[in-house]
């Protein structure tokens, strides 16, 4: 019913430089249901809340291609730092993130019927989203190197580069 790609009851489990992908849950988190995660890939994975992911805590992740038939299509009841959401779907709201944390992140080019990046449950701090509300945010559009073939490195002359920047990095 949960973490279809990794699952901890207790929250104290901790993943390092994986990919979870492919990954399905009834309910929610499609690829990690409450990991602590860091340096991972998270995509193509399917649940009802949290098509990528719920309940965990993510660091330098990336979340593309899940989808959630509810809410959060990434990632629903979490926390990110410095973490690339694009690409994401949800059937209802959050088609990136929902009822989430994020910090020095970039949450663009989601898709959802209602807030199609960030539902107003997400808090969203010096990070690169529309429409921007919380704290420090900036709209531009983060140039991906070529959104269409999924490559979410940033251009050159991507506004992020050297915006999006923790001062305090989550230590894997």
């Amino acid at each position: 019913k949960k973490g279809g790609g990794a699952f901890a009851a207790d929250y104290d489990a901790y993943t390092l430089r994986c990919i979870f992908g492919d990954n399905s849950a009834t309910l929610t988190g499609g690829g990690v249901y409450g990991v602590r995660t860091h340096l991972a890939i998270i995509t193509n994975n399917f649940a009802q809340d949290g098509g990528g992911a719920s309940d965990a805590s993510f660091g330098t992740c990336l979340f593309s291609g899940n989808v959630a038939t509810n809410r959060g299509g990434a990632v629903c009841e979490g926390n990110l730092d410095s973490c690339t959401v694009a690409g994401n779907s949800a059937g209802n709201e959050g088609g990136g993130i929902s009822g989430a944390a994020a910090n020095y992140s970039i949450i663009y080019h989601n898709s959802a019927p209602l807030y199609p990046n960030c539902d107003t449950n997400s808090a969203v701090a010096d990070s690169c989203t529309t429409p921007s509300s919380g704290f420090n945010n900036f709209t531009n559009d983060p140039a991906f190197a070529n959104l269409a073939t999924g490559d979410y490195h940033l251009s050159s002359n991507s506004l992020c580069i050297n915006y999006l920047y923790s001062p305090n990095p989550s230590d894997p």
